[in-house]
């Protein structure tokens, strides 16, 4: 009940949503789902024309690379008027004959090597009146994985073709354009929200910008926004390539610190291997579909090898959160190899995609639930930070800044060059407080020492930062005020202590010193302190002045 209670808006809000699913089952009338295309297959009673073999498509013959495939079909009667067929090439040449008429040549085997072969639709007009025609289609592919396999073919108007390709595809890209946003987002928000601590986010959201561009290449549905032969072809062997590099980059700064240079090499492998199958296929040496087994491995490998160190980590060091967590991380991204290399090695290609499609599903989600949880954690270190930079740096009777805080700033301004050369230190110290502890007590003298840091901050906190650093003793740092400003502050200093002074039944006596930074005596920070205190134990001795100045 205490959970529930502690989470009661959460609960609420799936108790609606699964409120609002029953009731949307249950009160159903008729179907009235919108039927988008009108694509209709043609894929029984083709013919293979070398052999006269009759067949249904998809269909895969075993041939060699670049054996040239050549399959017919008799056109039915809907071609009587004009229509468009869809055929899906898989890094194949494709030409379209017409009653032995070309009407149709997509082939790049005249062409530069440099230009990788991309899986592609490819949409073609019929003109009307063609039934009963031979509709032939030439297929050929330089690889031999690809060599003899026949996807399904389409026919209908270009709109229905298009709808049936964003019917069945469309929710690939769907999920890759999300992971795309969560990923930029996330390496975005990272830079400006974990400031705090090193973290992971920034990387993660990088790897999930590669793993998108892969996604949203494979979802088949880029040639509606896109005309680049190159992007069509290169881009999920090249994110396949950079995967690893934000991945092995996470891993050495976060997860396996003791294997630093372990991952460095690694990471530096992934990024020559990746400058490698880029050049490769440039030369027109390797082809990117021939390099990424390749790529396969050698993820494959890492994995295995990240997941043996994780678990020997786990066993070391079984307090390590950060590791167990990764193992789990590294199981999913396991999974998706293990899959992807699998239907690759057996050209079940379809299922790389499908598997691919729920896989990062879940990665988004884990995505953002590691997000919530890093997130959640640098605002309770922040909050942390806050509480203990007030106890370090915080003085709690007066509410200004302590020693510490005096130390360390002053430190940051003596190390930068221009701000060094217009210091100024003033030092104080209060005469009579401990005549006034004697007779008074230590409230009032301690309500002395917050009313006298007062009129010092209200007079010289406004060029600059006022500190207590130490019993009745503080300190300003100024920006070197000129000398007109400077015996402004001391006129005003000296006037709003006649004031005090007169308020109350007997006087108190705050001294001072200063110093001016001089490169040549101020070789370091102490040395100004160690001149503004001797101006100060100066004009102690020489009262009622109360004030000198070191130069």
């Amino acid at each position: 009940m205490k959970i529930i209670k502690k989470h009661s808006t959460l609960v609420t809000f799936i108790a609606i949503l699964i409120l609002f699913i029953v009731l949307s089952s249950m009160f159903t009338f008729k179907n009235t789902r919108l039927l988008l295309s009108d694509a209709q297959s043609i894929n029984e009673n083709w013919t293979y024309v070398e052999t006269g073999i009759v067949f249904d498509l998809p269909h895969d013959f075993d041939l060699d690379k670049n054996e040239v495939q050549n399959i017919s079909i008799t056109l039915p009667n809907d071609f009587n008027k004009q229509q468009n067929i869809l055929i899906r090439g898989s890094l194949q040449d494709v030409i379209v004959s017409l009653d032995g008429n070309v009407i149709y040549t997509y082939d790049l085997r005249s062409e530069n090597k440099s230009i990788p072969y991309a899986s592609l639709w490819h949409v073609v007009e019929i003109p009307e009146n063609s039934q009963g025609l031979e509709l032939m289609i030439t297929l050929h592919s330089p690889f031999e994985s690809m060599s003899g396999l026949t996807n399904e073919v389409f026919y209908g108007s270009v709109n229905d073709l298009n709808v049936y390709v964003l019917q069945n595809f469309g929710g690939r890209l769907l999920i890759g354009l999300i992971a795309l946003f969560m990923g930029v987002l996330f390496s975005l928000l990272s830079l400006f929200v974990d400031k705090i601590k090193n973290n992971d986010v920034v990387y993660i959201g990088l790897f999930g910008i590669a793993v998108s561009f892969w996604m949203i290449v494979e979802s088949r549905t880029t040639q509606f926004f896109i005309d680049s032969q190159y992007i069509h072809g290169a881009t999920a062997y090249i994110m396949l390539a950079i995967m690893p590099i934000p991945m092995g980059a996470y891993v050495k700064r976060h997860v396996l610190k003791g294997y630093n240079k372990l991952y460095f090499f690694i990471t530096l492998y992934f990024i020559i291997q990746f400058m490698a199958i880029i050049l490769l296929q440039a030369l027109g040496w390797v082809a990117f579909f021939e390099s990424v087994v390749v790529t396969q491995i050698s993820i494959a490998i890492t994995i295995l090898m990240t997941i043996i160190l994780l678990v020997i980590e786990i066993k070391r060091y079984p307090e390590r959160k950060a590791a167990k967590r990764f193992l789990f991380y590294f199981g999913v991204l396991a999974a998706i190899i293990l899959l992807e290399i699998i239907a690759f090695s057996s050209k079940h290609f379809d299922i790389i995609s499908i598997y691919v499609q729920w896989i990062a599903l879940l990665f988004i989600i884990m995505l953002l639930v590691r997000y919530i949880f890093v997130l959640n954690a640098n605002m309770k270190f922040r909050l942390r930070n806050e509480v203990l930079e007030e106890l370090v740096y915080i003085d709690r009777l007066t509410t200004g800044k302590n020693r510490h805080a005096f130390e360390k700033d002053l430190d940051h301004l003596f190390s930068i060059d221009n701000m060094r050369n217009k210091l100024r230190i003033f030092y104080f110290d209060f005469d009579d407080l401990k005549r006034i502890n004697d007779e008074f007590g230590h409230l009032e003298g301690d309500q002395l020492l917050k009313d006298g840091y007062l009129i010092i901050n209200t007079i010289f906190g406004k060029h600059g930062t006022c500190y207590r650093i130490g019993g009745d003793e503080f300190s300003c740092i100024l920006n070197h005020p000129s000398d007109e400003l400077y015996r402004k502050m001391v006129k005003q200093f000296t006037e709003a202590l006649k004031v005090y002074n007169s308020q109350r039944t007997s006087s108190v006596g705050i001294s001072y010193g200063t110093a001016i930074y001089d490169k040549k005596l101020d070789l370091k920070p102490s040395d100004l302190i160690k001149r503004a205190d001797q101006a100060m134990y100066l004009a102690k001795k020489n009262l009622p002045s109360r004030n000198q100045t070191k130069k």
